[in-house]
């Protein structure tokens, strides 16, 4: 009797799992890796969860049949998990039904894998017009500050645009790009600290002016270190000032002691502002640009990050946007 309640116990269970539940035959090339599976057993929920019914003892290139192409990353996780690995679990993009999912999986008989899941599609949407409306949020500061500077967004939009790209160039994806763009478009934030007088001053600074206007990397940390969501992208606007030799400013850092993104971003940063017409000269040409930021490499700059902006700007044939 207990076994029989038992079983009812855990078909009851089973069945109102709220959970995507899904134990699969996996299906391997002679290289050893997982072309198909065959599903064995899905709970209701998986109908629920997925829209798609009546997949018990079907291949998934049957029920999904562009999967392996659209979604590798997801076979070579069960794969793993199929030959005896421990258990996994992601958040995976299925582009065929246009779904996020939760997924654990794991392995109870080699040649198999069971997957648990949960749809978070709408959690994932949510984020993103969180985002969305957190972006925008960012770039009314950022036109607000050009305004004030009495100068137009197109530098921050330059900047940001070809921070991303050379971050890009360097391998950085997802997250990673998010925070160098937010940083980008925030870079000046600081100068909301600095007084009229200095900041809009069209002959050169004094020492002291100087001094003065140095302090808007700290003003910078403490506007953005007080937003929570803003803080991974705090690098560029506190120390895309410092220099590889240890010259520049806030802190005197030298050498990879500097963030990457403001490694990075110094580059491009001094890039448009040689490019850029400003009140007190004329813009630079391309090639005397480039000529300046080899000839700084090791001194102000990453000499690494350097030859890959180098490498970057040489296969933009085409002249950029600066005329």
């Amino acid at each position: 009797m207990a076994k029989k309640n038992n079983g009812q116990l855990f078909k009851l269970l089973f069945e109102n799992l709220l959970d995507g539940f899904a134990h699969c035959h996996a299906i391997f090339d002679s290289d050893g890796a997982l072309v198909d599976w065959e599903y064995a057993l899905v709970n209701p929920a998986f109908e629920t969860l997925t829209g798609l019914g009546d997949v018990t003892g079907k291949k998934v290139s049957k029920v999904i049949p562009n999967l392996l192409t659209a979604n590798p990353h997801l076979f070579l996780a069960y794969g793993r998990v199929a030959k005896g690995g421990e258990r996994e679990r992601f958040e995976e993009y299925l582009s065929p039904l246009d779904m996020w999912f939760d997924v654990s999986v794991f392995c109870v008989d080699k040649g198999t894998f069971t997957v648990v899941f949960q749809n978070i599609t709408k959690q994932k949407n949510a984020m993103r017009e969180l985002s969305n409306a957190n972006d925008q949020t960012i770039t009314a500061w950022a036109n607000a500050l050009a305004w004030r500077n009495r100068e137009t967004s197109d530098h921050t939009v330059r900047v940001c645009v070809l921070a991303v790209k050379f971050a890009e160039a360097i391998g950085m994806t997802n997250e990673a790009l998010m925070n160098i763009r937010r940083g980008a478009l925030l870079h000046d934030i600081g100068k909301i600290g600095i007084p009229d007088r200095i900041l809009l001053k069209e002959t050169s600074l004094t020492s002291d002016e100087f001094a003065e206007m140095k302090y808007h990397s700290q003003y910078a940390y403490d506007v953005l270190n007080a937003v929570e969501y803003l803080r991974p992208a705090i690098d560029i606007p506190y120390s895309h000032h410092e220099r590889w030799d240890g010259s520049g400013y806030p802190q005197g850092l030298a050498g990879k002691e500097i963030p990457l993104a403001a490694r990075l971003f110094a580059i491009v940063d001094v890039y448009d502002a040689l490019r850029s017409d400003r009140p007190y000269r004329k813009s630079m040409p391309k090639g005397v640009v480039l000529d300046h930021i080899r000839k700084m490499s090791g001194k102000d700059f990453d000499p690494m990050l350097v030859d890959v902006f180098m490498m970057m700007m040489d296969h933009q044939h085409q002249e950029d946007d600066y005329g």
